[in-house]
């Protein structure tokens, strides 16, 4: 007999309270009152430990074990494992056996309770849904219960659980690398926005191409040329494709500079069905031209003005141009790239994901006033640049996202509970369900 639903599920219903405390009852009529729920069990045997409870009025103290149905008691073997006579209560979601049928190894009868009758139908006519993988987000059929101001406030709130979690992520980078350079900020935005340039097909080579040549290896190098060469033949594309003056210089240069760090694999680089624009060579060109602009002494200062003067001059103090020569980029071929600079999508990108949170752990002195207030602002007011596989499923709908902030919500959101199969303790289905 098929399963109606994932039967960790049923846990999370009795710990969060999700039912009517005022219906509980044994399937022989006793009632049943939580005085503590209980708490799960690290180790093999029940479920959860430590709960306590009135049954009938008796007060017991012990484990509760949970299953969908009241046969599985014996079909798991409880009946017979010593380890589960400490078991209070079995909670399951449907009867099928006879009341009283259960007992524990030592001989004593299992009081009962069935739940499904207690809980809200809204939240009986979920849980099946979540029984099928599915790509869209589960409570999708009901979101036309929910009005655009409702979803409004839910994704404001998710608006800055997203952006304190990026933040966290660059403090824990940053806590990281401390000790291990003087400037422990500049690095850690080098490696986040040199992993943004890689986007999605090349994000991880270029974390660790900035891993290996931090800021402070770059930094005695006296010349442009000679910080592009160490980039250039760590990341394994030297020699580059084509040929002329240039991309000869690039390659004596790295040939010339010593201890260099080992080259990564060709072959971690992915160069297929890429746009001209993404491929790795334009990338790290404009990674090298974005380390030339956080080694100036004064980035920490250009940065704080940049908050002060909104959206465009954010932009502006990334938006950096290599050299002549990847004007357009000469990739071995013809190419209809006429700028070498980064794109207004690529730069909001890089602002939401890297920029930002680090600026929210900036460290300098005569902070402006309400600078989170600030930052919080400018993430809420970037542009949606389009919809991609995850916010397609929200288009059309109450969520319909108009910022890239609300993107970036609908990415919490599904990666945190949809994917999770959460949505017991999603905010969409405490609106929708009244959890």
């Amino acid at each position: 007999m098929p399963r109606p639903f994932p039967e960790e599920l049923l846990q999370t219903l009795w710990l969060r309270g999700i039912f009517d405390p005022f219906a509980l009852r044994t399937r022989c009529g006793l009632p049943v009152r939580i005085i503590r729920p209980g708490r799960p069990n690290p180790n093999e045997g029940p479920d959860l430990e430590e709960a306590e409870l009135y049954i009938g009025g008796l007060r017991w103290v012990g484990a509760i074990e949970f299953h969908l149905r009241s046969s599985d008691w014996a079909r798991h073997g409880h009946h017979r494992d010593g380890r589960y006579n400490s078991v209070i209560l079995h909670v399951v979601w449907q009867a099928d056996g006879a009341p009283g049928a259960n007992h524990r190894a030592d001989g004593s009868p299992l009081p009962e309770l069935v739940l499904e009758p207690c809980v809200p139908a809204s939240i009986g006519a979920l849980l099946p849904r979540l029984n099928r993988m599915s790509q869209r987000p589960y409570c999708a059929p009901d979101w036309e219960r929910l009005d655009r101001w409702e979803a409004i406030a839910i994704l404001e709130k998710l608006h800055l659980a997203r952006f304190l979690e990026k933040a966290h992520r660059f403090r824990a980078l940053q806590e990281q690398l401390r000790g291990k350079t003087p400037t422990p900020w500049r690095e850690a935005l080098w490696q986040l926005l040199a992993e943004g340039l890689g986007y999605s097909a090349n994000r991880e080579p270029m974390r660790l191409l900035a891993d290996r040549v931090p800021l402070k290896r770059l930094s005695p190098l006296p010349t442009p040329l000679a910080r592009e060469a160490l980039l250039f033949g760590t990341a394994g594309w030297l020699p580059l494709p084509g040929t002329g003056a240039y991309p000869e210089a690039l390659r004596t240069t790295w040939e010339a500079i010593s201890d260099k760090p080992e080259p990564l694999p060709r072959s971690l680089w992915r160069t297929r069905r890429l746009r001209p624009a993404n491929h790795p060579i334009r990338r790290i060109a404009q990674a090298a031209a974005i380390a030339e602009r956080l080694l100036q002494e004064d980035f920490e200062h250009r940065a704080r003005r940049a908050v002060q003067g909104g959206t465009a001059a954010l932009r502006q103090l990334l938006q950096v141009r290599p050299s002549e020569y990847w004007q357009p980029i000469p990739l071995g071929g013809p190419s209809t790239a006429r700028t070498s600079g980064l794109g207004r999508e690529r730069l909001d990108s890089l602002l939401a994901n890297a920029l930002l949170p680090a600026l929210w752990h900036l460290e300098v002195e005569e902070r402006p006033e309400n600078w989170a207030e600030r930052l919080i602002a400018l993430y809420r007011t970037l542009p949606l640049h389009g919809l991609n596989r995850i916010t397609r499923h929200f288009a059309h709908s109450p969520f319909d996202p108009r910022t890239e902030a609300d993107a970036q919500a609908l990415h919490h959101l599904y990666a945190t509970f949809c994917l999770q199969r959460g949505c017991l303790s999603c905010p969409v289905a405490a609106r929708l369900y009244g959890i």
